[in-house]
């Protein structure tokens, strides 16, 4: 997960591949290393804690605005919801 580094203080959105039967969890961050670390201790999302990342990034973009990686967690949600059915991923905001 070195390449979050050249996204510190950006407002990114993220999907990230989960171990065991959830496969995909996407989210959005202004504090993208802060929120790695916490996914891959244990102290993430609640699934992170049940199916902690194998470190793998499937996708990281930097946005203008907040409100712009939220709308686009929730189109990386609606995308690997798509791929892999809805019970195979977590995050996104609906």
């Amino acid at each position: 997960m070195d390449q979050v580094h050249k996204f510190k203080g950006c407002h990114v959105s993220y999907a990230i591949r989960l171990a065991g039967d959830i496969a995909v969890y996407v989210g959005h961050s202004s504090q993208i290393e802060e929120r790695m670390f916490a996914h891959g201790s244990g102290r993430g999302a609640k699934v992170t804690r049940t199916f902690p990342p194998n470190g793998q990034i499937l996708h990281i973009a930097e946005h203008q605005t907040a409100r712009e990686a939220m709308l686009c967690e929730v189109a990386l949600f609606n995308l690997w919801a798509g791929i892999l059915g809805p019970e195979r991923v977590r995050g996104g905001r609906w």
